[in-house]
Formats: C-alpha cells, sequence, structure tokens
C-alpha cells in the first residue's frame, strides 16, 4: 500500500514535534515536509506534494484560511486538516480555515506530551482523508480572479463562486 504524504504546519515546535513523533509511528505514513509559517508551507507543498497538511488555525504571518486559499492556488491536489490547540466551533480562524476548504479539524491537548492519547483518532482522520479525493481543497487557477461570497443564511449551504475572467483565458480553458 502506497504511503500516505503528510506535512506538518504549525507554529509550535514542541507541537509539531509531537506530531511528527505521532504521525510517523504509522508505517503507512510518510511526513515529507514541516512548516512553521504560512508561507513556507505553501512554498514546501509545491516542492514536496503532499497528500494531506496537518495545519494549526493560525500562523505569524497569516490564518490558516489564507494558506488554504493560496494553497488553492498550487494546484496540488491535497487535503487539509486542522488540528489545533484552539480547534473549537464558533473560533474564527477555524471557521474561516472550514470555509476555505479544510476537511475536519481535530482539538489536541494544550499539554503537548498528552498528544499521544489522540494519537489514533489523529491517524484514522489523516488516513481517511488521504485516501479520499472528495476530501481535497477546491483547485483554483491563479490566472483567474476568483471572489467567494458566502450565504449569511442559516439554512445555506452553497457558497457561490463568481468568477471575473477576461475571454482570452476562458478560450485558453476550452470554455469558449
Amino acid at each position: 500500500m502506497k504511503a500516505v504524504r503528510v506535512m506538518i504546519a504549525h507554529p509550535d515546535e514542541a507541537i509539531a514535534d509531537k506530531l511528527r513523533a505521532v504521525i510517523e509511528a504509522d508505517p503507512r505514513v510518510a511526513v515529507v515536509a514541516t512548516a512553521s509559517r504560512g508561507d513556507d508551507c505553501v512554498k514546501k507543498v509545491g516542492i514536496t506534494w503532499p497528500t494531506v497538511v496537518v495545519m494549526d488555525t493560525k500562523f505569524a504571518d497569516m490564518t490558516a484560511g489564507r494558506v488554504i486559499q493560496k494553497l488553492s492556488q498550487t494546484r496540488v491536489p491535497l487535503a487539509v486538516l486542522i488540528c489545533s490547540t484552539e480547534a473549537q466551533k464558533g473560533v474564527k480562524e477555524l471557521e474561516e480555515a472550514l470555509s476555505a476548504g479544510a476537511y475536519n479539524f481535530i482539538l489536541l491537548p494544550k499539554n503537548p506530551a498528552e498528544i499521544d492519547t489522540i494519537g489514533r483518532q489523529i491517524l484514522t482522520t489523516i488516513h481517511v482523508t488521504g485516501f479520499s479525493k472528495t476530501k481535497n481543497i477546491p483547485q483554483v487557477d491563479p490566472k483567474l480572479e476568483v471572489k467567494h461570497e458566502s450565504s449569511t443564511e442559516p439554512h445555506a449551504k452553497l457558497n457561490c463562486v463568481v468568477m471575473d475572467a477576461a475571454p482570452q483565458h476562458l478560450s485558453s480553458l476550452g470554455w469558449l
């Protein structure tokens, strides 16, 4: 069986090291890169092509939602799993990441030494995410200007994507 390629993007080195130890304990999963900043994550994804990015909700330079938007433009097929000590419903950064395309989230314990207690949950979620193309973040052509608007209605489940593109871009895609 092919290994699931994982990138760990987390600003806290102790948490990143513990996540790496938990993930690498499974021989079916390979950690191919780590990043402590959002821009570093985007750069390394283009080089290492991970299947799953395990990331925190915010970095020193940007939020996870912004990182996911930038990852969508790399056109690398991948899924994002949020693993954070702040990953709770209602947290603005988590909601932004989920809206941008993160598949799921796991609340990490505040103490990095306790991450082992949820290791099985982390690995199971990585496996499910890694082998299902439906969990991947949306792909966006970086040449096209894309505006994301979502309904504020509580019953609305769909997001609307409005594309503003020049005719030459649309014809190069075969849409004209």
